[in-house]
């Protein structure tokens, strides 16, 4: 994480791009080493103590969990409705019933799981399109 008093711009910036911000995916890009983890890694603790974290994932290179696609997806959707329980009653039981239905989904392609299982939590707040209000991506560079 970032040590205290350094990051302060980017990481308000970030903040009110959270809060405020019309777009549904930042990019954080900058040189190796210049931070861009310990960003992203405040910044969902931030969220986490203000209740406003829906979910995070990192990827983290020599960890057998943290390396792979493999549990982005069902990582995600297990933070979402395990942190929103009543908000997403409704979908945990579907979620439920299409492992059930499916075992292997968990093994599937991550565009199968995507659609199947993450996907399934934002359509009732969103359009076909994709989220409300959150058309592009933004950028922030390190």
């Amino acid at each position: 994480q970032c040590l205290k008093d350094t990051c302060s711009n980017i990481l308000n910036d970030i903040l009110d791009w959270i809060t405020t911000g019309d777009q549904y995916i930042l990019r954080l890009t900058g040189p190796a080493g210049c931070g861009k983890s310990a960003i992203a890694q405040t910044i969902a603790k931030t969220c986490q103590e203000n209740f406003i974290l829906g979910a995070s994932f990192f990827f983290f290179h020599g960890s057998a969990c943290h390396c792979t696609v493999e549990r982005l997806v069902p990582s995600i959707v297990h933070q979402l409705v395990v942190r929103a329980p009543q908000r997403h009653s409704m979908e945990r039981a579907k979620i439920g019933t299409i492992i059930e239905e499916d075992q292997s989904i968990l093994h599937k392609p991550l565009q199968v799981q995507f659609d199947k299982l993450l996907r399934l939590i934002f359509t009732s707040e969103s359009t076909d399109d994709g989220p409300k209000g959150h058309p592009h991506p933004s950028h922030s560079h390190c």
